[in-house]
């Protein structure tokens, strides 16, 4: 289908092109209509092309190539909608003015035949010029046609009468042929005008169908959507109850080997190797010499953490520098675990040792995931290698 519709435009082009005029024959202005008509032209086969697509039948992309070319035709089509009404309100604006003005000039017309049966009547009634006295004291001309004859010597003989009946019946001449040729101008203005509105009518029942289709079409993907997205949440929470039941298990297990036992009770809260221990060292990210209140144990992103003691959470969240903090007081002394990717727990949860609290990660000022691990007295960091299996 789609080579279809380029072959189809490009023949349109070809036919166009092939029967214009030499450049140098034409003016600009005759260039640009002729490429404009060039366009409209291949523009309109186009859209004859997408109205002849069978909605049910076509593929997607051929549908959205379609629905885009009627969507720049209707635009196009309504901007000559728009044109084309405006010539039609001016035309019937002017044929309205021209015929008040035939109207005017009629009028006028009849005001200076007045004046001149006016002048004619005073002729008659008091002659001034000798030729005017001569006909009315004639006694060889009958009543009537004495009256004629001085009439039309009243009216004749008034050079500016006669010019001005002569212009307006001139004016009426030119005024009523501009009326007939601004209504045929209108007939074939109105005559366009409708053929633009039946092309963009069709036009836009194409698009509808096209858009109806592509919609039936975009919910059935999305009701498909929805249904991977819930399988895929229902992978993950397998997934994750499996991950959790693995990783309690391996903490049952290290609890359950006495070896991994500090002799103050505590296991490793990580899977990892102490990297750097505890007190004074260069900060890796400040570069300032700073005291290390815990030590950091090795591991990937991700890696679970447990709670080295039995205890109660007292804190589970942001905290600075320590990114995402877990602290638990265990009676008598404070555990706490930094630079969390994930908290797994909560304020106020009581917690047993081995649970999985959180996930290695490198929140808060930390060069890449480890967890930073600290045993806390009275508030007071103390090294936690006294305390953690050796």
């Amino acid at each position: 289908m789609r080579r279809r519709i380029a072959a189809f435009t490009a023949l349109i082009l070809l036919a166009t092109l092939s029967g214009a005029a030499p450049l140098g024959a034409e003016t600009p202005e005759d260039t640009i209509r002729r490429a404009r008509e060039e366009r409209e032209a291949a523009q309109a086969a186009q859209a004859e092309v997408a109205r002849d697509l069978d909605v049910l039948e076509t593929e997607d992309d051929e549908l959205l190539a379609a629905l885009t070319t009627l969507n720049e035709q209707i635009l196009a089509q309504q901007a000559r909608v728009a044109e084309a009404q405006a010539n039609l309100d001016r035309l019937k604006d002017e044929i309205g003015t021209l015929n008040d003005n035939i109207i005017l000039t009629r009028q006028r017309g009849e005001i200076i035949r007045m004046q001149g049966i006016k002048r004619a009547v005073q002729t008659y009634v008091q002659p001034t010029d000798p030729l005017a006295a001569s006909i009315l004291s004639g006694g060889d001309l009958q009543e009537a046609t004495r009256r004629q004859t001085l009439f039309r010597f009243a009216t004749l003989n008034d050079v500016e009468i006669r010019d001005e009946l002569r212009g307006v019946d001139d004016e009426l001449v030119v005024l009523e042929a501009e009326v007939a040729r601004k209504q045929a101008e209108a007939i074939v203005q109105e005559a366009e005008l409708a053929a633009v509105l039946s092309d963009l009518e069709a036009n836009k029942v194409a698009q509808e169908a096209i858009r109806t289709t592509l919609g039936d079409r975009i919910t059935l993907i999305e009701e498909q959507l929805a249904q991977m997205e819930a399988e895929e949440a229902e992978i993950v929470r397998i997934i994750l109850h499996a991950q959790a039941e693995i990783a309690a298990r391996e903490a049952r297990e290290r609890q359950a080997d006495l070896g991994s036992v500090s002799p103050s009770g505590l296991i490793m809260p990580a899977g990892g190797w102490i990297t750097s221990g505890f007190g004074t060292r260069r900060h890796p990210i400040l570069g300032t010499v700073r005291n290390h209140s815990g030590v950091d144990i090795s591991g990937a992103s991700g890696n679970p953490i447990w709670a080295a003691q039995g205890g109660t959470v007292i804190l589970a969240g942001g905290k600075g520098g320590y990114g995402n903090t877990v602290m638990i007081d265990h009676g008598g002394y404070v555990t706490l675990y930094a630079h969390m990717s994930r908290i797994r727990v909560s304020n106020g949860q009581s917690v047993s040792q081995g649970t999985r609290i959180g996930d290695i990660g490198s929140t808060g000022l930390s060069t890449g995931p480890h967890l930073h691990f600290e045993v806390r007295v009275g508030g007071v960091p103390v090294n936690p290698s006294s305390y953690l299996p050796g």
